[in-house]
């Protein structure tokens, strides 16, 4: 992008009036020398784990002069030739300034100023979820304490199914609108997008793979919501599931080698139960045999439970052993509790609940005490997910 400097810093009165290259600055006749201006190329570059969302404002002489993403640049011309005060604000907590030119810096005449910027950040927890707050359901992300809520999609789809990418810079969701469901790939610092599905048929509920390598997800494609695996980058897509069964919101082994998760025979969505499968389709297993909605099955860190939603007695979070026994009940609320989550360290899990009238945000211990709400809004907030 490029800006004028002398359009937005507050200069002195004399140098505005150079500026704009009047003649005169008064009435009186006084002719003013030509100004002499120079140009600034503004770079920032960042690197580490859980880049800054928001990016970074540059000050000059204290006032705001552009705001940039984490890895952005600006062409910045007509800058009057002097000495200036640069500073910067807005960057997270998480992230620090490693090298880069604040203070005093000199603007030359007809030459390019450098200024360049690197940061590093280190890894921070943080949340993403589902919202509709501003009409269409959009990508939302917080800190695991509610605060810091920020927008990360702008568009008229729908985007839902929200997963993070092992390194917390990105996030892959589904986009869809009355036709068509792809998975989309968004930088958190919100650079770019990536397409990664192109199919006339919907593809929906993606998950990372442990590795970052992979993203799997369901797909109508073949005629039949089944599992499919693909890379990153959208290639090599394959199908890892061949059942008569509605396969549905997959989700992977820590170790990456198998799928959890839920599927129904096609004429009774209310036979919804959890399974597992390796990720080249073998050995398919059911984990639970209920005659109940059980789905949206997650792992815990550690691989030894299963987090998932069930209406066995209305909507509520249970949790099960990595094999399927030990199940047990974590929410009782007349209210539906859905969309259950593992926090990083498995010590908490987050969801949505209606119990305030609407669909809000909440998280609670791993026995299923300790409730507390993160999301206040009018609209509803759901389909929540921990980074790593």
């Amino acid at each position: 992008m490029s800006q004028s400097w002398s359009n937005i810093v507050r200069l002195p009165t004399l140098a505005l009036c150079l500026a704009t290259l009047l003649a005169g600055c008064g009435s009186d006749g006084f002719v003013a020398p030509k100004i002499e201006v120079g140009t600034v190329s503004l770079t920032s570059t960042t690197s580490g784990r859980h880049i800054d969302v928001d990016g970074y404002t540059l000050l000059v002489d204290g006032r705001a002069l552009a705001s940039f993403g984490s890895n952005d640049g600006a062409i910045l011309t007509q800058v009057p030739s002097k000495t200036y005060v640069v500073s910067l604000t807005g960057v997270a907590p998480n992230c620090r300034l490693v090298a880069g030119d604040t203070g005093r810096v000199q603007v030359r005449a007809r030459a390019t100023t450098i200024l360049g910027f690197q940061f590093v950040c280190v890894a921070i927890e943080r949340i993403a979820f589902v919202s509709t707050r501003d009409g269409p359901p959009q990508i939302y992300v917080m800190q695991i304490d509610g605060s810091g809520q920020s927008r990360l999609t702008f568009d008229t789809r729908s985007n839902k199914d929200p997963t993070w990418s092992p390194d917390g810079n990105r996030i892959a969701f589904a986009s869809a609108d009355s036709t068509t469901s792809r998975i989309i790939i968004a930088n958190i610092d919100r650079s770019g997008i990536t397409t990664l599905s192109a199919s006339d048929a919907k593809d929906f509920y993606p998950a990372w793979s442990p590795d970052g390598l992979q993203i799997a997800f369901s797909s109508e494609r073949t005629g039949n919501s089944e599992l499919f695996i693909m890379n990153i980058d959208g290639s090599n897509a394959r199908q890892i599931t061949d059942s008569p069964d509605l396969d549905l919101r997959p989700a992977w082994s820590i170790d990456g080698t198998r799928l959890v998760f839920d599927a129904a025979p096609t004429e009774s969505f209310q036979l919804f139960n959890i399974w597992t499968v390796n990720v080249d389709g073998s050995d398919r297993t059911q984990l639970t045999v209920q005659p109940n909605v059980r789905l949206n099955p997650q792992v815990s860190p550690d691989g030894t439970r299963i987090v998932f939603q069930s209406t066995v007695f209305g909507s509520d979070v249970f949790v099960m052993n990595a094999d399927g026994s030990g199940i047990s009940r974590l929410t009782d609320d007349p209210a539906d509790d859905k969309d259950p989550f593992w926090s990083a360290d498995g010590t908490r899990i987050v969801f949505s609940s209606d119990r305030s009238g609407t669909f809000q945000i909440y998280s609670m211990d791993a026995e299923g005490n300790d409730v507390v709400r993160l999301t206040h809004n009018n609209g509803a907030d759901f389909d929540p997910v921990w980074s790593r």
